[in-house]
């Protein structure tokens, strides 16, 4: 449930490697996104910083830090020790650099102190448009066309139903892929993007 963003260097090197656009300043917008809570006075006072610029207050998806920050000591025992080693304090983790010691927050409606999800999030207020379906299955590959320029286009996918028979969609326009860290390579990798040995 951490919300962190990763490091600037990380976004600009995707930018090097060739996707135009895709660097850290340029994206920094779509980051702020979120409704982020600010942290309470106690929170404060118990380690939870932030800097307001690095965040949005008016997106779908709820972020702050937990009620349980409330009280205790051990976020400012840890800030000590790691400040000892080398560690300084980072006032705000998610804005663009990720070295030093810090509290990330996370996503959650840290009043109504419930986890916040994607299906909460984004799913809930348009579920029930006439031109939304939900299919239940597992993505196994994208299927890729072959264009004269020799680049690949997206053209669909493949999924196993619930009942675990083979079923294809062709895309009018686009696909999105959209599978999180662990299954999104897996996907990529099982439609030939990647590292081959994985096929």
């Amino acid at each position: 449930m951490y919300y962190v963003r990763e490091d600037r260097a990380d976004f600009d090197a995707r930018e090097t490697l060739g996707n135009s656009g895709w660097n850290w300043d340029t994206l920094f917008s779509n980051f702020r996104s979120e409704n982020f809570t600010i942290p309470s006075r106690a929170q404060r006072r118990n380690g939870m910083t932030y800097i307001p610029r690095n965040h949005g207050e008016s997106g779908p998806l709820k972020v702050g830090f937990p009620l349980h920050v409330d009280n205790g000591s051990f976020h400012n025992s840890a800030q000590e020790t790691c400040a000892s080693i080398g560690f300084p304090l980072n006032q705000d983790l998610n804005g663009g650099e990720v070295r030093g010691f810090g509290a990330f927050p996370q996503t959650l409606d840290r009043d109504a102190n419930v986890r916040e999800t994607s299906a909460r999030t984004y799913y809930d207020s348009v579920g029930s448009r006439p031109n939304l379906q939900i299919i239940k299955g597992t993505v196994k590959r994208i299927v890729l066309s072959n264009l004269p320029s020799k680049k690949l286009l997206a053209t669909g996918f493949e999924y196993t139903d619930v009942q675990g028979n083979l079923k294809s969609i062709t895309a009018r326009k686009e696909v999105i892929l959209s599978a999180g860290t662990f299954a999104s390579p897996l996907i990529l990798e099982a439609s030939g993007i990647g590292n081959s040995m994985y096929v």
